[in-house]
């Protein structure tokens, strides 16, 4: 069942066409017909008869932050553009295989020291960031060496895969070294690896007070390390653009039938239109005959409100003798003679409209989305194309050209 409107309205995406169809001309005798362009404005030569909206969120009259709606060279388009959206995230470790249990979480002035042992640290939790683009990452090392290195060495390293690499050595200081008031060292990881998630993760950080022997010039304090990643990230906020026309059509080609016409049975007609007589056996109704103009092509039957019922399609080449009928389904394309008429059975509900239309109008649309679609939400992002009220269809924003035809 659909709900029935007498103009053609449509909002359509890219490029939108529709066949011409022949329309007969009025008069007592039909003795031509012509062709008539039911929607000239589907070239998108005139930006002016088209009304184009962007909204931001479910809030009318917000325009959209990133889309913007346009009608250039006879085409209609809609471009999505915005600025990456960048967040910043750093992980702290939360284990250490030397026990150096001072060391782990955030930063928080208690730390774990050595003249000598290795401090090993791991485990960085990155939950929830695997599926996002990794951009950069920089490890955070929150310590302190309180004295100044004359002979000895601190130095700081990670492992990953197998794989080992010194990040930096410090020795011969001048002075005592201090990161660990908020200003923990920044060691960029960026061109060792083409890093994951996963390694990143299970990276192993080694801080190593290297001595000497001798008196020992020094301690090394480790009160935390941490990696810092920049990733993309999905923006919030739903955006949408809309292009429509709207025009009655003053020649229609179809024929509204009057829900008053023909023979009833066992049927009334109420405010919703015409329903079965209550507590009765299914009610029937049989349109009057209807004559195929001149030159034309049966259409389409098309059942308004919401009912359950059956339909047949009764056929005649004069208008007197009838075939039997033929079943038939609601938006289905008719089979028939010069003449019709339909016989419809009500089993419950009501139906508030009939209409037979001719020479099965298509519409047809042509398009393409371009660019990238990475950073869309799949399952909210769509194109969708209406006449009337009725949604005709969705399509998945999927890069590349599309063709679309619809009765």
């Amino acid at each position: 069942m659909e709900q029935r409107t007498n103009g053609g309205i449509a909002a359509l995406l890219v490029l939108l066409m529709i066949v011409s169809i022949p329309i007969p001309v009025a008069g007592d005798v039909v003795i031509r017909s012509e062709v008539v362009d039911l929607f000239p404005s589907g070239t998108f030569d005139n930006s002016s008869e088209w009304d184009l909206t962007t909204q931001y969120g479910f809030t009318p009259g917000v325009q959209a932050h990133w889309t913007e709606a346009m009608i250039t060279d006879s085409h209609l388009s809609f471009t999505h553009e915005r600025p990456q959206n960048i967040a910043e995230d750093t992980s702290w470790a939360l284990y250490s295989p030397t026990s150096s249990n001072l060391s782990l979480g955030v930063p928080d002035g208690g730390y774990s020291w050595s003249k000598g042992p290795e401090i090993e640290l791991t485990n960085f939790d990155m939950t929830g960031l695997s599926n996002d683009p990794l951009l950069n990452a920089t490890l955070m090392v929150a310590f302190a060496i309180p004295d100044t290195l004359q002979d000895d060495q601190v130095r700081i390293e990670i492992e990953w895969d197998g794989n080992i690499e010194l990040l930096t050595n410090f020795a011969h200081t001048p002075s005592a070294i201090d990161n660990m008031q908020g200003n923990p060292l920044e060691l960029s990881l960026d061109g060792i690896t083409n890093w994951t998630w996963n390694q990143l993760e299970n990276l192993l950080v080694t801080v190593d007070y290297v001595s000497v022997g001798g008196v020992d010039d020094s301690e090394v304090r480790v009160d935390a390390v941490g990696i810092k990643v920049l990733h993309q990230t999905q923006w919030s906020g739903l955006d949408s653009g809309k292009a429509v026309y709207s025009e009655l059509l003053t020649m229609s080609p179809f024929e509204d039938i009057d829900l008053s016409s023909g023979s009833q049975n066992n049927l009334i007609t109420s405010s919703c239109g015409l329903e079965v007589v209550t507590g009765g056996n299914p009610g029937g109704w049989v349109t009057p005959a209807i004559q195929l103009p001149h030159d034309q092509t049966w259409g389409r039957i098309h059942l308004f409100g919401n009912a359950s019922v059956s339909i047949e399609i009764q056929s005649s080449a004069d208008g007197i003798s009838w075939g039997s009928g033929v079943g038939i389904t609601d938006g289905s394309l008719i089979s028939a003679g010069n003449y019709l008429r339909a016989d419809i059975v009500i089993f419950d509900g009501c139906i508030s409209g009939l209409r037979i239309d001719f020479n099965d109008p298509t519409i047809s649309i042509n398009g393409e989305v371009t660019g990238m679609t990475d950073g869309l939400q799949a399952e909210y992002s769509y194109l969708s194309f209406a006449v009337g009220t009725n949604l005709i269809s969705t399509q998945p924003m999927t890069v590349g050209s599309f063709s679309l035809s619809f009765p």
